[in-house]
């Protein structure tokens, strides 16, 4: 059985997941009337570059090429590098090209909220809620018993339903405040991005691939043991502090981008 604890804690991690970018979404449409079409196309970006390119070339070098995929699986510390630099690149690079040619009449401070908040609000919702209401369902017809009627032909439920039984309920709690602070991750990095390409200096977009790239290095180092779990999620809390202190200080970068313009 799954225990009320870890319901309510699953309940929690959905909320975060789908409620936070909704509630940033609607306070600085009001606040600022922040484009929809920044946000819509910030959406589109992580949609494409991350879900979609991004994965195309994971699959190649993790699947199909048999050489590059035993070299990754097979030395730990290489498999993180790669994954996190291939987040970094595409999604940054995603960034660039969307501010480059599909937002070219956006450049303002406001804009690149706008566009953290489709791109940051989408993987939330994608990664954080979807898997939190599957995780949900399954902890669902665990308790109802119907489960284990699918497991006879779906093995792989077994191990699912395991990992929900054993995991403890704080677990996803954690997962949900995760989601907060890669969100504020995701912001800063999309103003970033906006603010290098208002400056010219193509510098600030291999900075921004380098910080995308050390976010997820410390995910990795949790999947392959090295770090424990609560030192990884404090450490991806304080980035998404810091992350949140760059967006609040990064108005004065703006205007004095644009009394020297």
């Amino acid at each position: 059985m799954v225990s009320n604890e870890t319901m309510v804690a699953i309940a929690i991690q959905f909320t975060l997941s789908i409620i936070l970018p909704v509630v940033l979404l609607i306070f600085f449409k009001r606040k600022w009337k922040i484009p929809w079409k920044a946000v819509m196309i910030g959406s589109l970006t992580f949609l494409v570059f991350a879900m979609i390119l991004k994965n195309l070339l994971q699959y190649y070098f993790l699947e199909v090429n048999e050489t590059t995929s035993d070299l990754l699986f097979g030395t730990p510390i290489l498999f993180v590098l790669f994954a996190a630099f291939a987040a970094g690149i595409f999604e940054e690079v995603g960034r660039y090209v969307s501010y480059r040619f599909l937002l070219k009449d956006h450049r303002e401070r406001k804009d690149g909220i706008a566009f953290g908040i489709g791109h940051g609000g989408i993987e939330a919702i994608l990664v954080g809620a979807l898997g939190a209401f599957a995780t949900l369902q399954i902890a669902i017809m665990i308790n109802q018993g119907s489960l284990d009627a699918l497991i006879a032909a779906q093995p792989a439920l077994e191990q699912q339903k395991e990992a929900i039984i054993n995991t403890p309920s704080y677990h996803f709690i954690l997962a949900g405040l995760e989601r907060v602070a890669a969100l504020s991750i995701q912001i800063a990095l999309s103003i970033l991005v906006l603010y290098g390409i208002r400056q010219r200096k193509i510098a600030i977009l291999f900075l921004a691939i380098l910080v995308h790239a050390a976010v997820d290095v410390m995910a990795g180092l949790y999947q392959i043991e090295v770090l424990p779990l609560m030192a990884t999620e404090i450490i991806v809390y304080l980035l998404g502090i810091l992350g949140l202190y760059f967006t609040i200080r990064s108005r004065k970068l703006f205007n004095k981008s644009e009394s020297e313009g």
